[in-house]
């Protein structure tokens, strides 16, 4: 799902990126990745490993949000998103 979700983010129009940050995706996307940098500290290697495959997504999600203004924007005005990139 991730990946196609990057992919999307890639090539969609404003006004699609627009809607998917105002539905609230990419709040759920800044939560899902500082979910799983808070669980990275902890020692299971498996849930590590399975979580470092959806934390490589999200990332690339944000990518592809960041590749044009409007994604730049989106990204910059949503809660924590930066905190949790950076």
């Amino acid at each position: 799902v991730l990946t196609s979700l990057g992919m999307r983010l890639g090539h969609e129009l404003v006004g699609w990126l627009k809607d998917f940050a105002n539905l609230g995706g990419i709040n759920q996307m800044t939560n899902m990745l500082a979910a799983l940098i808070k669980k990275s500290g902890k020692k299971d290697a498996a849930a590590n490993s399975s979580g470092n495959t959806v934390k490589k997504e999200l990332i690339n999600c944000f990518s592809k949000l960041l590749n044009n203004k409007a994604g730049l924007d989106l990204v910059a005005s949503t809660e924590k998103a930066v905190e949790t990139l950076l």
